[in-house]
């Protein structure tokens, strides 16, 4: 089977380096502006994929290993320098990476189906309220706040409803709900939390999925329109100027990326490729605005 690679850009002369579980050698980059070198690394030997989901400032990645990168069962890494670690973990049960202090070394995901952060050299399981027993952290700020649900893989007790709750960590202590729309309707997920506290993601509500914003973790929960025609709305990652990125849904089973400046109550579709079942998401932004994503093309 091909194994999956990611890819690595750098600030440095374009060379390209292919590697097995590693950087390879070559010619040592040099420091050009505006260029970049790009570094291929591929997943330790059994494992087909390697799936990139944060990046600090010091470069260092986190992410998973799977046979596919929707695989169920996974493996939670730490790529620094080129070389592959696989964060620790106790026992052998599944592990996902999502989220990566910008200046820190905090990662955070999950382990056995519950939240889990990790630091340089240790790791600890996140508590989930009495009662629940799964939940996912997905971010965590230069603070050291997490973000995430909890109840992600509970099989509810009618009336209770089933799903995932937004939730947060400070100091790794019990996790705090965020405050819903309704108490009847506490289902969403907190998917970014950035420098000044603003949390973004979704909550349900008698609209559907909403964008939702809390400005910080005591606050109450804002929500903002669909685009035009959509059914589904989440914000996937919010910067430090309070701008929101996420993906939106159609009837039709079409997705597009969106962004909500900040200031502005109204989010606005972002560019896709042609495709024929148009297909995208943003998944990420900087300060300057600038999004990133993935989309489908003509050819898949």
């Amino acid at each position: 089977m091909q194994r999956r690679q990611f890819i690595v850009t750098l600030p440095w002369l374009a060379v390209a380096t292919a590697c097995g579980g590693g950087s390879g050698g070559g010619v040592p980059p040099v420091p050009v502006r505006g260029l970049y070198r790009s570094e291929l690394i591929l997943p330790t030997a059994g494992e087909s994929a390697l799936v990139p989901s944060a990046i600090n400032a010091a470069g260092t990645v986190a992410g998973y290993m799977a046979e596919s990168e929707h695989a169920p069962d996974a493996v939670a890494v730490r790529v620094e320098s080129g070389a592959v670690q696989e964060l620790p973990v106790p026992g052998n049960e599944t592990g996902f990476a999502f989220g990566m202090q910008a200046g820190g070394p905090q990662i955070v995901g999950e382990h056995d189906r519950r939240p889990r952060v990790w630091g340089q050299l240790t790791t600890q399981q996140l508590p989930v309220p009495p009662g629940y027993f799964s939940g996912i952290a997905r971010a965590v700020n230069a603070g050291g706040v997490i973000v995430g649900t909890f109840s992600d893989y509970d099989d509810a007790i009618p009336p209770e409803p089933e799903g995932s709750r937004p939730c947060f960590w400070a100091n790794s202590a019990a996790p705090v709900a965020l405050l819903a729309t309704t108490p009847a309707s506490p289902l969403g997920i907190a998917f970014a939390i950035n420098g000044a506290g603003v949390i973004a993601g979704s909550i349900a509500t008698a609209s559907g999925i909403m964008i939702a914003r809390w400005a910080s973790a005591a606050a109450a929960v804002e929500t903002f329109p669909h685009p035009p025609g959509a059914l589904a709305s989440e914000a996937r990652a919010i910067n430090d100027v309070g701008d929101l990125a996420g993906r939106t849904g159609f009837a039709n089973g079409e997705s597009r990326g969106f962004i909500l400046r900040a200031g502005t109550a109204v989010p606005s579709l972002l560019p896709a490729l042609a495709a024929p079942a148009p297909y995208a998401e943003a998944l990420a932004l900087n300060s300057s605005g600038v999004v990133v994503g993935h989309s489908t093309a003509a050819n898949g």
